[in-house]
């Protein structure tokens, strides 16, 4: 019972923390459109294939909210699935930064990337991949926060790093040329995770939470599992 009435009582801020960052990215390839139309279509080629990798990485951590806000949780552990969560998420960033890296290499043999500008993709893809291990993190991260009593500030996070985000676009909108903005604008998903990294690292410093090398085999089954 404890579960289902944690759960209501932070579906609203869960639900605007997801919304959010939808509207930064309708911002991003508004700005695109009107600013590089023909560099719209490099861009979404190379967005689309590496989201999927940061995607199933991140889905690996799906589970974090679930085990937080079981009725058992407490102080000791929530330091040990914050610990040993953080470590696992480390290990699924570097494997999946290192299979897109590999994928990167051998990019020009994928399906409709022979009719794209070969170095403008993989200028892209390595820009994106950069923000990989962030945002793996970051998922953790915020999982854990918003589902063991900072969801609001989780969302203010969210909310404030979008708008940040979007600033950054509007001024690389007036002021870089139509190729370089495409460059700039794939900046955006680096800029906001470091940000947000950086808010969540002091929000968990805030609370107390220390980062250990640790692994508790039970956190890290259930994490994989669920």
């Amino acid at each position: 019972m404890r579960y289902f009435s944690h759960l209501k009582s932070i579906f609203i801020p869960m639900l605007l923390s997801r919304a959010i960052p939808v509207a930064g990215m309708t911002v991003l390839f508004s700005l695109i459109a009107h600013k590089s139309n023909s560099g719209l279509a490099v861009f979404a080629y190379a967005l689309a294939i590496f989201t999927i990798i940061s995607a199933l990485s991140s889905m690996c951590l799906s589970a974090t909210g679930n085990i937080v806000a079981r009725p058992s949780s407490d102080i000791l552990s929530a330091q040990r699935i914050f610990s040993s969560g953080l470590c696992l998420s480390i290990v699924i960033a570097v494997c999946g930064t290192l299979v897109a890296l590999i994928l990167v290499r051998y990019i020009q043999f994928l399906p409709g990337a022979q009719n794209l500008n070969d170095e403008t993709l993989r200028t892209l893809a390595f820009l994106y991949i950069a923000c990989i291990p962030l945002t793996v993190a970051n998922t953790f991260l915020h999982l854990f926060h918003e589902s063991s009593g900072s969801a609001l500030t989780c969302t203010k996070i969210k909310t404030y790093i979008t708008c940040a985000g979007c600033l950054f676009l509007g001024v690389a909108f007036f002021t870089a040329d139509d190729h370089f903005f495409l460059f700039l604008a794939m900046c955006y998903f680096g800029l906001t995770e470091l940000i947000a990294f950086l808010a969540l690292a002091k929000l968990s410093a805030d609370r107390s939470l220390k980062f250990r090398l640790f692994f508790c085999s039970k956190t890290v089954r259930q994490t994989l599992t669920l």
